[in-house]
């Protein structure tokens, strides 16, 4: 059975550090009011929002990292779709046009692949050539052509 002593110290130093956490996120919350309070203030001398918040740098498109040109993912979507015996998924999809182009993907490029074939597949669906028909257990939509 542990030592009552020890239970009591560990008890102890646990009530330290929640007193010690508590007493740090309301200097944080203040700190947090400065400098909204200065920022507003520094608004009010300079017209331009950007001084209150640096500038963040511009990520570059991803296309060059998959190599395929404009139109060229909803083709292959439209495609794949049209062939498959089954509804499938913008990951299945994007695994389809990797195989049917050669192309062997990082992890950021293929993700980006994805996000190009899912906004192809809502597009083809307000058009009318595809549907979505479900979801899979991972909640990815499933979709098949019209």
């Amino acid at each position: 059975m542990p030592d009552d002593a020890l239970l009591a110290a560990l008890a102890s130093k646990r009530a330290e550090l929640d007193e010690q956490r508590s007493r740090l996120s309301s200097q944080l919350a203040a700190l947090e009011r400065e400098v909204a309070s200065l920022d507003h203030t520094m608004r009010l001398f300079v017209r331009s929002e950007k001084l209150a918040s640096p500038p963040q740098p511009r990520r570059k498109p991803l296309a060059h990292l998959i190599g395929l040109r404009r139109g060229e993912v909803g083709h292959d979507a439209q495609t794949i779709l049209r062939k498959a015996s089954r509804a499938l998924t913008a990951q299945d999809i994007a695994h389809a046009v990797c195989a049917r182009r050669g192309l062997a993907l990082r992890a950021e490029a293929f993700e980006h692949l994805c996000r190009l074939v899912i906004k192809n597949l809502r597009r083809f669906e307000k058009r009318g050539v595809v549907q979505a028909v479900g979801y899979t257990p991972r909640q990815a939509v499933l979709w098949r052509p019209l």
